[in-house]
């Protein structure tokens, strides 16, 4: 059985103007919040920003007293070969189980793609990403 999940992605949508990201890397700041990884992509009048730490209730009771909107998500973990039909075969392997992928970090370390992965059913996708022989688990840095 997996271990329960200590750090989660939080997607926190912000206004696309300048500033925003600036107030929301000062609050994470101020409270102290180490980052294990943040992607910011703005989509018209607004942008989100994406980023990986230790689940911490205040935190999300910061960020709505901030008039943010947040939303948190399990994350899991793995690896696999870094070759061009290997994620082509997770998306399709998730996809056809009716699993969303909302979000996907990657880097490559020599021949392996090392991969954070947010899913609207986590469970359902930790054990389909076991049957295709890698070895998913709740990131628990």
């Amino acid at each position: 059985m997996p271990k329960p999940p200590l750090i989660t992605q939080y997607s926190v949508r912000v206004p696309g103007k300048p500033g925003e990201l600036t107030r929301l890397i000062g609050l994470l700041a101020h409270q102290g919040i180490a980052l294990r990884g943040l992607v910011a992509a703005q989509d018209g009048a607004e942008a989100t920003v994406h980023f990986l730490a230790r689940r911490d209730q205040s935190l999300r009771s910061r960020l709505e007293e901030a008039g943010m909107l947040l939303q948190e998500c399990e994350i899991i973990q793995f690896d696999m070969p870094n070759h061009h039909w290997e994620l082509h075969k997770l998306a399709r392997t998730l996809g056809k189980a009716g699993i969303n992928i909302i979000s996907l970090y990657s880097a490559v370390e020599g021949d392996r793609l090392m991969l954070v992965l947010a899913a609207d059913q986590p469970a359902n996708a930790m054990e389909l990403i076991a049957k295709m022989g890698f070895a998913p688990e709740y990131a628990l840095c």
